[in-house]
């Protein structure tokens, strides 16, 4: 796994040159004044032992020790400071450059990912890479100093002591990456199992009202509870795996002191050495010699962990996109043309859309009717442009798509959605959202044509009563209004209404379309809707069953020609349901 190869997360994390720099020099800085502190304090010890013909020099070493100890607590407090603001920044940037690119993704780049997995990355991928980006500094620039400067110090000291820990250190790295050998295959399962149990959790959260419903209570639980254990299992396997590192190195190189103190003892009782001070260096250094192969030996555990990181998270940066591009402000006609388009969501195994053609002029209201599954509202995904359609052509206001950005296409086109999605906050902005300069007497005028400018009113607070997220506190009805004020209030050629009276009543949807079309008179309507009372008083109807349009006409002509329209009437109208 070529963690270091140049990709945009490691650009990220090491954006801020300046900081970087900073922190690699005060590491370095506070690593050299810690590795002076033995080699002064064993000539302390001997100082000490000639006193008191060498005061002056003890004075002098205490100066300097002094010295070198503000110089390291001046270091440890910024180190601290710089490895915290460089942690928290570089995951702010790396978030948002998430959240930016996620919102520019195609529906099928999203698709290919899902939310779940969108949801840890941006989470606990990108706060496990905040956690040990100031510690990937230290290990390059901190542990290489303690590691030679150890090894130097502590041969210039006593080499002969040296030598032992130095016999010991290729034992605990040879230990070390038997341990983790592959142990990067154990974070990505556990990364891929997190999505999945994250996906179980989400979609149990979502859908508590029908598990409820059909008392599926102990299944579900038990669902999330088996993800969450293989999980838990996996992570367990590599935090075990990665946790028996320290212990192991600690005790070989501990083994190592007590060696190194045994054998000191013997040359001094044999006369051998005759400096004991040298012995407590050499014992610090090869403290800090040890400090350094437990560093090197957590980065060989943890790298493989922030590889996976940084590769699941590149992933999501190295999409390409949805090529919305930039609106040109023109403003088109309302014509609406599909010629021979056929459309394929990704993995699917046929198409959703069949030599589809389709014709609305401008000003006119064309109805879409057909059974669930038939491909209605896939006709509303691609004259948005949320998805390329595999082959034929549409055009808007004679201009054909390949020649408009999605992002005039959509300035030309407002849609009321199948889904009526409400936003946390007040009625007054959830409308506005259609038409962010629009007045007061603007959203108060589509909220009547709407039929629920009276609903307001009966609203603490009115025009700005707080919605909760997904409109938990109104009903769908409601919802579908609010959506179709939202639609309306935007100045568009086109309006696209996908199912957006089915929570309405009868009474209700009569008088909300007399109004809307008394409103939107001279502008194009494509009404999606599987009520026949709701197709059949618009100026065509387009009948689809199994992506294909298989009838076209009026009412009275349907009634005729169409085997299926007039099945859809009778099992409909039969009892007089008509607007």
């Amino acid at each position: 796994m070529k963690l270091f190869r140049k990709n945009k997360v490691i650009a990220i994390m090491f954006s801020r040159k300046k900081l970087v720099f900073a922190l690699a020099v005060s590491y370095l800085v506070s690593a050299l004044a810690t590795l002076t502190m033995p080699y002064l304090m064993s000539e302390m010890v001997a100082a000490i032992e000639l006193f008191p013909q060498t005061e002056q020099k003890i004075y002098t070493l205490a100066i300097a020790m002094g010295v070198s100890a503000l110089l390291i607590l001046g270091c440890a407090i910024f180190n601290q400071w710089a490895a915290t603001k460089m942690a928290t920044t570089v995951v702010a940037d790396l978030q948002c450059k998430i959240f930016n690119k996620v919102n520019s993704l195609s529906f099928d780049e999203f698709s290919s990912i899902g939310t779940s997995s969108l949801l840890t990355r941006s989470t606990e991928d990108a706060g496990f890479i905040r956690e040990t980006t100031a510690e990937l500094v230290y290990a390059c620039i901190a542990v290489p100093t303690y590691f030679i400067g150890g090894v130097i110090m502590s041969f210039l000291t006593d080499w002969t002591l040296a030598l032992v820990v130095l016999a010991f250190c290729p034992l605990v790295l040879l230990f070390t990456r038997l341990v983790t050998k592959d142990i990067w295959k154990v974070w990505e399962i556990g990364d891929v199992l997190t999505d999945e149990q994250n996906r179980i959790v989400r979609e149990r959260l979502s859908g508590v009202r029908v598990v409820r419903a059909f008392n599926r209570d102990e299944h579900e639980h038990k669902r999330a509870e088996t993800a969450t254990l293989k999980m838990n299992w996996q992570y367990f396997k590599g935090n075990t795996r990665g946790g028996l590192v320290t212990p192991i190195a600690t005790l070989l190189l501990n083994v190592a002191i007590v060696l190194i103190v045994f054998l000191a003892k013997i040359r001094i009782d044999n006369g051998t050495s005759s400096h004991p001070e040298s012995v407590i260096a050499v014992v610090q250094y090869i403290a800090y010699i040890i400090n350094a192969v437990i560093m090197l030996s957590w980065t060989m555990v943890m790298v493989p962990h922030v590889g996976v990181a940084i590769n699941r998270i590149n992933k999501v940066l190295n999409l390409e996109g949805g090529k919305d591009g930039v609106s040109s402000g023109e403003k088109l006609d309302g014509a609406v043309l599909l010629q021979d388009v056929c459309f394929r969501y990704e993995g699917a195994k046929c198409d959703t859309l069949q030599k589809v053609n389709f014709k609305v002029d401008s000003g006119k209201t064309a109805a879409i009717i057909g059974g669930t599954g038939c491909g209605k509202s896939a006709i509303t995904k691609v004259l948005m442009a949320f998805y390329p359609i595999k082959s034929g052509s549409i055009s808007l206001g004679g201009v054909s798509y390949e020649n408009l950005s999605n992002a005039t296409v959509r300035d030309n086109v407002s849609v009321a959605l199948q889904n009526a999605m409400i936003f946390e906050g007040t009625v007054k902005e959830n409308i506005q959202m259609g038409n962010q300069n629009a007045t007061d007497e603007q959203i108060e005028k589509v909220a009547k044509i709407a039929q629920i400018h009276d609903f307001i009113l009966t609203c603490p607070d009115q025009y700005d009563y707080q919605l909760k997220q997904s409109g938990t506190n109104i009903s769908g009805g409601q919802k579908q209004r609010l959506n179709i004020a939202r639609t309306i209030l935007k100045d568009a050629s086109v309006y696209i209404f996908d199912d957006s009276f089915s929570a309405l009543d009868f009474l209700t949807e009569k008088n909300l379309r007399r109004e809307l079309n008394k409103y939107l008179k001279g502008k194009t309507q494509i009404i999606i809707t599987q009520r026949a009372s709701t197709a059949m008083k618009c100026d065509v109807i387009y009948v689809m069953d199994k992506g294909q349009i298989v009838g076209v006409g009026n009412h009275e002509q349907l009634q005729k020609d169409c085997q299926i329209y007039k099945e859809i009437c009778q099992s409909q109208l039969s009892g007089g349901d008509q607007l």
